[in-house]
């Protein structure tokens, strides 16, 4: 099963015809409070649009969608008259997934940490004040770079990109009405101390930023163009790199603010090599894998060392698919996991690959359907991973209940998922009990996976690879 988060509002909102509009409810309700409102944001119910960009929140928001998005899948299983926790966990029909943050998500699905653990090492106030006090120091760094910049000598993409940072800033900060201003005024003093005023409004505007390269058709925008980008902004000082690879011709790049800008004027122009098809920006303050993190996973080893030694993260008990393509399957391995998630590449390219490889077959997807370009990135990735492996042959669902396409997938899904289970001796199993109460299916799965890990243990054998994701 593939694990996506949603990052819109209204992503997580569930027609009552399906009989599932609780779960959203039950799995917000289970969770810390963390100062925003996912629920709100998820359902769609914010009286105005709020920028989630917050890279705490997207931790915060990301961990709990994901979670919905499974308790959706094994409730469906679980009305289609099939036991979840046996024919997921005992048959071993699950490979789970992640992207991003989606990690604290699949460290509870796969058994490495409690539910409530998960949401600790992800949103927790410790996590919250690392992140915080890094990027704080980050925007000290990146006000002293546009400070130091002499107007009448700056190049010709230096300039455009200060103007890129007051667009930016009056497009997605209209709250802080003068930041933009601010921009302006810092980048054209030429001497005395920025004002407090400024630093503070600067403090929320120059955060880390991502931006995505794109190039479709017989001739993509692909690795190598990426490559030539990031070294041609090497050689000129400018700081940026590769952080995410969703696909052969889709790549993100992380920096600063301001040197993001500088290479998205720079790939525009064709400084560096090919025109990407399209260079668009990732709504997420901060720059997600890359070493501007290092800091973050350094004053955070202690943290995860520490649920280590106490026993709240360990080895899964269902392996899961690591950031790099790579099985997880010992306490080690989720410590790098867990540690290094927001300063090292995310590779989901390589993550749909090792899939296949495994024999991936059915393929859920927590995304919204038609409504989500995450979901057209699963399907290109996986694709090319099939037939690069000489796969085909499987089938997508996705947890959106109103496009019709997604009907029909998960009709047909459904369908193939029953033929397995009876095979298996596991349908119509008369699950009705899994239906009466979403803390009996949680207390299910929850049983299961211990279950899985005791025999494990007994059997001194690692958790059993499996052949459907």
């Amino acid at each position: 099963m593939l694990g996506h988060g949603m990052t819109y509002s209204g992503s997580a909102r569930y027609p009552i015809e399906d009989g599932f509009d609780d779960v959203a409810e039950w799995v917000y309700a289970g969770s810390d409070e963390v100062g925003f409102d996912v629920k709100a944001f998820a359902t769609g119910s914010l009286a105005e649009p709020v920028n989630h960009g917050d890279i705490h929140r997207q931790l915060c928001f990301v961990y709990r969608d994901n979670l919905v998005h499974f308790f959706w899948f094994i409730r469906w299983l679980a009305r289609e008259g099939i036991d979840p926790a046996a024919y997921l966990v005992g048959k071993g029909r699950l490979l789970p997934t992640y992207h991003s943050s989606g990690l604290y998500a699949t460290l509870y699905i796969s058994g490495c940490a409690s539910w409530s653990d998960a949401d600790r090492l992800a949103t927790s106030a410790a996590c919250k004040k690392i992140l915080y006090d890094v990027e704080r120091e980050h925007v000290k760094q990146d006000i002293a770079e546009l400070r130091a910049l002499v107007p009448e000598e700056a190049d010709p993409v230096t300039r455009e990109a200060v103007r890129i940072l007051v667009r930016t800033a009056r497009k997605l900060y209209r709250h802080i009405p003068r930041a933009a201003g601010a921009i302006e005024r810092v980048f054209e003093q030429t001497s005395g101390d920025v004002s407090i005023e400024d630093r503070e409004m600067l403090g929320q505007v120059l955060k880390g930023r991502l931006a995505c390269l794109s190039g479709f058709g017989p001739r993509p925008y692909g690795r190598e163009d990426v490559e030539g980008l990031l070294g041609y902004c090497r050689e000129r000082g400018i700081h940026v790199e590769l952080s995410v690879i969703n696909g052969p011709d889709l790549h993100v790049i992380g920096g600063s603010a301001l040197n993001i800008a500088r290479a998205e004027i720079i790939a525009k122009k064709g400084l560096a090599g090919r025109v990407p098809f399209l260079v668009s920006k990732v709504l997420i303050d901060s720059a997600p894998h890359t070493s501007r993190h290092r800091e973050v996973v350094r004053r955070y080893e202690a943290v995860v060392d520490r649920f280590l030694a106490e026993g709240r993260l360990r080895e899964p008990a269902i392996p899961f698919v690591s950031r790099h393509g790579r099985l997880v399957t010992t306490a080690e391995d989720v410590r790098h996991e867990v540690l290094h998630l927001l300063d090292e590449v995310y590779d989901f390219q390589e993550m749909c690959r090792t899939g296949i490889r495994h024999g991936m077959q059915w393929v859920v997807m927590g995304l919204s359907g038609e409504q989500s370009a995450g979901r057209r990135v699963v399907r290109a990735n996986l694709m090319d991973a099939a037939m690069s492996n000489g796969a085909g042959g499987f089938l997508f669902a996705s947890t959106d209940v109103e496009a019709a396409r997604s009907r029909r997938e998960r009709e047909a899904l459904m369908v193939a998922l029953s033929r397995d289970a009876r095979v298996l001796g596991l349908a119509a199993m008369g699950s009705g009990v899994f239906l009466r109460s979403l803390e009996g299916l949680r207390a299910a799965w929850e049983s299961a996976i211990e279950s899985c890990r005791t025999r494990c243990e007994l059997e001194q054998e690692p958790s059993h690879l499996v052949r459907v994701s």
